[in-house]
């Protein structure tokens, strides 16, 4: 436990940039706004966990708590994000008015740049995609969980809504959760935020009225990660329901 993710780039930019995501935002504000017993009651769990029968269902109606956008770019993307460059736009411009005027030297040489760039660019772009798939296959992630009373290490992909884990200093936290037990807790957002500095967290909202998901204070998103003290929380959300999820879809 305790690693980084790699999250979709531009996720700060669409916290700024984007209206959060009803439904994720909804229900991480209802499960803020719940007293502790109700967190329960409202996941169909109890402090004691899900047995593994129970936590089996889940994985197979909610699916594996992984990223679907958290993949390669892919070729194409690739491309199109390079062709797309300001640079190149301009470029391209320049060398459509120099061959329609006759300067076929310098059409020549500005395509000939065009050319060297967006080959530059896809071979970056493939040797950091290689890079990040590299190194996510040598990591094994895995989350303290409490199943039927016992605590035990599941792979985080193993975690369903409804699971009741435990969080320590260094820790990923492991999906979104409601936090319903906390000493000390202080969780680095820079992920989501940008911001460096951690930030406190309650087992009982203190920032009910604030209408920013990212600013409740008894939540705890995917991706961040436990600067300090400890915490026992519900998940309430995971994989692609998981707010950072919904903030990248359409980057």
């Amino acid at each position: 436990m305790g690693h980084p993710t790699i999250f979709p780039k531009r996720l700060f930019d669409s916290i700024l940039h984007k209206s959060p995501p009803r439904d994720a935002s909804e229900q991480l504000s209802q499960a803020a706004g719940l007293e502790l017993v109700a967190v329960y009651e409202h996941m169909k769990t109890c402090d004691a966990g899900l047995s593994a029968e129970e936590a089996q269902k889940r994985l197979l109606r909610c699916g594996p708590n992984v990223l679907t956008t958290d993949q390669q770019s892919g070729f194409f993307r690739i491309f199109i994000h390079a062709v797309l460059n300001p640079l190149v736009i301009l470029l391209t411009t320049l060398v459509t008015v120099s061959f329609s005027t006759g300067d076929y030297r310098a059409g020549t040489v500005m395509t000939a740049m065009i050319i060297l760039g967006v080959g530059l660019k896809l071979i970056q772009e493939a040797k950091a995609d290689q890079a990040a798939a590299k190194l996510k296959a040598m990591i094994s992630l895995t989350a303290a969980v409490i199943r039927s009373g016992q605590h035990v290490e599941i792979p985080i992909s193993q975690l369903v809504p409804g699971d009741v884990v435990t969080l320590a200093a260094g820790d990923m936290v492991p999906a979104d959760v409601r936090i319903v037990l906390a000493k000390d807790l202080h969780v680095t957002q820079s992920s989501l935020t940008g911001e460096s500095l951690p930030v406190e967290k309650f087992d009982t909202e203190t920032n009910p009225t604030s209408g920013v998901t990212i600013e409740l204070t008894s939540i705890a998103f995917l991706g961040t990660s436990v600067e300090s003290g400890s915490a026992t929380a519900v998940v309430i959300a995971t994989g692609g329901q998981t707010y950072p999820a919904a903030l990248s879809v359409g980057e």
